[in-house]
């Protein structure tokens, strides 16, 4: 049996197995191996663990204590935007407070409920405006943005892009950076920022 932490999984898990000659045999067949370490058979098998329409990666933990977090915090987001060709499952992760159980609630409990869709909204406006200011922050990602594989930071967000603004990454990143205001507030409209409280 092996036993690992689901926070320390994600993307896709390949388990394999191989057959390999530890030692030739006294037989006399002239193709049976002989070579120790030879490879006889093999095969594998390849997991998505959360699908190709995965939820965000989330976590709920104790800030403060166990996480060098203000335990008054709500959210922290774990990224890194410099080095977007990571996995997302595998380096992107949202870590919300569990002292915050009004929060902890909204992200589990009833979804009509106008108060958790409040908070889901907010933090789901806020991720994206985190998420897309830091890629038009990033040089690489201006230059090409295709250049990122599937499954990767950099195509989740290239994506999250296109479907909101359906623009040119470089277009966006002189908005955002002749007016920046104007553009986070764009980021609230294209998110849906409360809309489903006024639906």
């Amino acid at each position: 049996t092996l036993d690992l932490p689901g926070r320390d999984l994600g993307g896709t898990l390949i388990l394999g197995l191989c057959l390999t000659l530890v030692n030739s045999g006294p037989g006399p067949a002239r193709l049976a191996p002989t070579q120790p370490g030879s490879r006889l058979w093999e095969d594998h098998a390849r997991y998505q663990l959360e699908g190709t329409a995965s939820r965000f990666p989330l976590e709920v933990v104790e800030f403060g204590s166990h996480y060098a977090l203000p335990e008054g915090g709500v959210w922290y987001l774990e990224w890194s935007p410099e080095d977007l060709s990571q996995p997302v499952l595998g380096s992107l992760r949202l870590l919300i407070n569990s002292q915050r159980a009004n929060v902890v609630a909204a992200l589990s409990g009833d979804k009509q409920d106008p108060t958790n869709a409040a908070i889901r909204s907010a933090i789901h406006s806020a991720v994206a405006e985190r998420l897309i200011l830091g890629a038009l922050g990033n040089d690489e990602v201006v230059a090409d943005p295709s250049q990122y594989d599937e499954g990767s930071v950099g195509h989740a967000i290239h994506g999250l892009i296109q479907a909101a603004f359906g623009m040119t990454i470089e277009s966006l990143a002189s908005r955002a950076l002749s007016q920046p205001g104007h553009f986070r507030c764009q980021i609230q409209e294209r998110m849906g920022l409360f809309a489903e409280l006024e639906a």
